[in-house]
Order: structure tokens, then sequence, then C-alpha cells
């Protein structure tokens, strides 16, 4: 169980780093582990969360960030779902560009 939400998180991962790669490079795009979530940042920074994805429970979310840093958490069917996102996450990593 354990391999497969790593491997999962992986997947979700290069994902989202696909899908901002219109916005900022690749590498500018990293990851945090924490005991319940996966927080996507930006510049290795925990102030700059593009999003969170929760995907060891039975239901996945995603936890999209807004401009005054509230978390508002949509459940998704499967990582390939965070493609719908992927304007949210945009405007998201554009506004830490402009800061």
């Amino acid at each position: 169980m354990e391999a497969m939400i790593r491997h999962q998180e992986h997947e979700a991962f290069m994902l989202i780093r696909n899908i901002v790669d219109r916005s900022v490079t690749p590498e500018r795009i990293g990851r945090s582990d924490a005991k319940t979530y996966m927080a996507i940042i930006m510049d290795n920074n925990r102030h700059r969360t593009i999003c969170r994805l929760y995907l060891s429970s039975k239901q996945k979310y995603i936890g999209t960030i807004s401009e005054r840093k509230v978390e508002t958490r949509t459940m998704i069917d499967s990582i390939h779902d965070i493609k719908e996102f992927s304007t949210l996450l945009n405007e998201t990593v554009r506004r830490y560009i402009n800061m």
C-alpha cells in the first residue's frame, strides 16, 4: 500500500510540474511531505505552496491555495483529475512570481 501511495505522489508531482511549466521552470517546483498530505511548493519555500495533495486516504483531495492563503479542498477520483486545476495552479505560481 505504501509503495502505491509513493508512486501516486511521484506521478502527481510530475504532473503538476508539467502543468505549471508554462509559468515557471520545472526546477523551481518541489515538494514537502507532511504526515497527511504532500505539498507542492515553489523555490523550496513552504510559504509558496502551490497546492496540497491528500492521497493516502480512501478518498483523494487536492487543496488549492487562494490569494489569502486559504486552502480549499476538492475531492478527486484520481490524480489525473489534477489537470482540471491547471488554470488555478498556474495562477497561483504567477502570483508567487509577482511577489
